[in-house]
């Protein structure tokens, strides 16, 4: 079994990586986002799987949650290695990093998402599960089935289901930790600000990805968890959430054609954004 890190990030996560007092971040290049494969990485346990599970992903994910899930993986590892954490072999023991890892919970975290999961099907062959909490079930089963470890398949499971929680105390392992900050900069843009992440790299990141229509797609799937299940976990964070996406700006292009027909996009006066209605 891999050993826990001996390093958890105390929450909330932001003033942590406040007082780090990391120098300003760099423009990374997109190569350092490239698709995980066997041939470009150190062979573990866990690379078998990889493959297995992109397949899958690639076969059961809408195209926009896929991407979605790669955007979240590129910004974990570039908060990573701005944090310092991925190079030097004793802090990435002792922080728990580990990119296979990493991109296996980034790839299912938002699996509950898709069209042909149980928590989308109506009647009984739906569930009742909030989406997080089916998701890292179903990563899980999916994992040990293929042949990762169990230590692997576990810790993927558990930051699935905690990802959307809202932290004001404790601590959290590394994975689960960055599985929190990813996804809402993708939605939020929340660590442009604090200087972790430079706008240039989530353009980069987003160009790689692109976003396909993200927000619109995510107040969708979002409503239809809220509605189909009360009481989920989703309606603790959405209407905080959906209140701080409703209007976001991003880089132009990135949330999808303007000539897609979908209803509530329009371009600002000044051309430079696109922002939903």
């Amino acid at each position: 079994m891999s050993p826990l890190p001996s390093q958890t990030l105390p929450v909330p996560l932001l003033p942590y990586f406040a007082s780090l007092n990391l120098p300003p971040p760099s423009i990374y290049p997109p190569s350092l986002f490239a698709l995980l494969t066997s041939s470009t990485s150190t062979p573990t346990a866990l690379t078998p799987i990889i493959s297995k599970a992109l397949s899958f992903a690639r076969d059961f994910l809408p195209p926009w949650v896929l991407n979605h899930s790669l955007r979240v993986y590129a910004y974990g590892v570039a908060l990573a290695t701005h944090a310092g954490w991925t190079e030097d072999p004793e802090v990435v023991i002792h922080m728990g990093w580990d990119q296979e890892l990493w991109f296996l919970a980034a790839l299912f975290h938002d699996i509950g998402w898709a069209p042909d999961s149980e928590c989308r099907c109506g009647g009984e062959d739906g569930t009742r599960l909030s989406f997080e909490i089916w998701g890292g079930m179903k990563a899980r089963e999916l994992l040990i089935e293929w042949g990762a470890p169990r230590w692997a398949a576990d810790e993927v499971c558990e930051a699935i289901i905690r990802h959307t929680e809202d932290y004001n105390s404790g601590s959290l392992r590394l994975v689960t930790a960055l599985l929190n900050l990813g996804p809402s900069h993708d939605f939020r843009a929340i660590l442009h600000a604090p200087s972790l992440i430079h706008p240039e790299t989530t353009s980069a990141i987003t160009l790689l990805y692109p976003r396909l229509g993200l927000i619109y797609h995510f107040v969708e799937v979002t409503n239809h968890e809220t509605e189909t299940k009360p009481g989920c976990l989703s309606a603790i964070w959405a209407p905080r959430t959906l209140g701080k996406v409703g209007g976001i700006q991003d880089f132009d292009g990135v949330q999808g054609k303007l000539d897609e027909g979908e209803d509530g996009w329009e371009r600002k006066k000044d051309g430079q954004f696109l922002v939903l209605k």
